[in-house]
């Protein structure tokens, strides 16, 4: 429900932002037609500012899906470091609207790797448990190239950080979950986050 609204809000900014600029060039135009020089340059001043506040939104807008569509920028906001050089097939898929979030990761890594990005307080779990948290909606949306493996050789880790858990935290609760197949060095990690 927050997302849609949201977007309407965007909409209607983004609506709003035209009819400025419709109304500026309009101005402009009349300043132009009239000979008033007053109109022309308060027109033209209001075109000039709007065009650079608009390029300048574009811009960030632009850079920041560069940013959200690269795995090792991926990779480093979620574990807070950058990939080692032990790190590599590495996949991610990004996604942050209103009061949701989600991360998926895949890539192969040494057991080395693996421990740094566990110890940042990953508990152990089995399974079952692991499931049953993908089964709650964590698996929903994920890409088609996120599916953890099972077997003896997989470890499974997880945490759940609630409300006032933690002082960076983003989201009112947290999920994270990562499957380890020390037999392929494969790891699949999932962030989940809810306002």
């Amino acid at each position: 429900m927050a997302g849609g609204i949201v977007l309407v809000f965007i909409v209607i900014l983004a609506g709003a932002f035209i009819v400025l600029c419709l109304g500026a060039y309009l101005l402009f135009q009349r300043g132009k037609k009239s000979n008033s020089r007053t109109m022309t340059f308060f027109g033209g001043c209001s075109l000039v500012m709007l065009f650079l506040v608009g390029f300048s939104l574009l811009g960030v807008i632009l850079i920041g899906s560069f940013r959200i569509i690269n795995p090792k920028v991926i990779f480093d906001r979620s574990f807070g470091f950058k990939p080692t050089k032990d790190v590599v097939e590495l996949k991610s898929s990004y996604w942050y609207f209103a009061d949701t979030g989600m991360t998926y990761l895949k890539f192969k890594a040494s057991p080395q790797t693996v421990k740094r990005i566990v110890d940042r307080g990953l508990i152990q779990t089995d399974q079952i448990y692991f499931r049953s948290l993908l089964n709650s909606g964590l698996a929903q949306s994920s890409p088609s190239w996120w599916a953890p493996t099972t077997g003896a050789s997989v470890k499974f880790f997880y945490i759940e950080r609630k409300p006032a858990t933690r002082d960076q935290q983003d989201f009112a609760s947290e999920t994270e979950i990562l499957s380890y197949d020390e037999k392929t060095s494969t790891v699949y990690y999932c962030f989940n986050g809810i306002d």
